[in-house]
This record gives C-alpha cells, structure tokens and sequence, in this order.
C-alpha cells in the first residue's frame, strides 16, 4: 500500500524570529530532521524527503536567515544563535527526532537539540 504524503510548510516563532520548516507528513513514524548547509535552505532535502518520507517523518529547516525564515534583526548569525533557535524550536513544536541530518557547520545545533540525547539518538 503507498501513503501519499504532502510536504507543508509551517512557521514557528522561536527567539522573536518567524522560523520556517517544512513538514513531509507522517508523523507518527520515527522523526528525522534535516538541517541545510550554510548556503542552503530546507528545500536541499526535498529529494531526500521524497524517497523517505513513507517510512520517517521528515523535517527539513530554514536556520535564521536563510530561505523563509526571518533574518535576525540583531545581526546575530552564531552558533549559540542557531543552538539556541533549534533548541527552542524543538520544544516549541515537541519535535522528538529520532535522527537529524546537518553538515559539519549546522552539526553542532542539529545535535544540541533536547531530542538529540543518548536516549533518543544514535552515533554511527
């Protein structure tokens, strides 16, 4: 049986910032968010999303300032920032992932998550 699944896109507020994410559906399979390279925007992942979203709740994000999310009216673009964005977000939205996708630079706030802990991650 093929589930077909939607991708939305949604808006959280999180540090006075319109952050944007989108949603692939599914959301009661196991959650993996997906955040983009420094350059990038949540759409990196549609192809990704595509091919697993009948298996995994994906998320893909805009970090602060990047595709439609709000820039930061304070000019603040660091990596405490970003920490401190995903943190709120995944609380805001209790997104619990059950994995999360970054490159090197947006690593360090995919895995400061509150969802990305001992319990709820796994290292490879």
């Amino acid at each position: 049986m093929t589930t077909t699944v939607n991708a939305e896109s949604r808006f959280l507020e999180v540090n006075g910032l319109r952050l944007h994410h989108v949603d692939w559906g599914n959301p009661a399979a196991p959650t993996i968010v997906c955040v983009h390279g420094f350059r990038g925007n949540a759409h990196a992942f549609d192809g990704f999303a595509r091919r697993f979203r009948d298996r995994f709740h994906v998320l893909s994000v805009d970090v602060r300032g990047r595709g439609d999310s709000d820039w930061a009216a304070d000019g603040v673009y660091t990596m405490d920032a970003y920490v401190s964005d995903s943190r709120r977000s995944s609380r805001r939205s209790a997104w619990r992932a059950s994995a999360s996708s970054a490159p090197l630079w947006a690593a360090g706030s995919a895995c400061s998550t509150p969802a990305a802990t001992p319990t709820n991650s796994s290292a490879s």
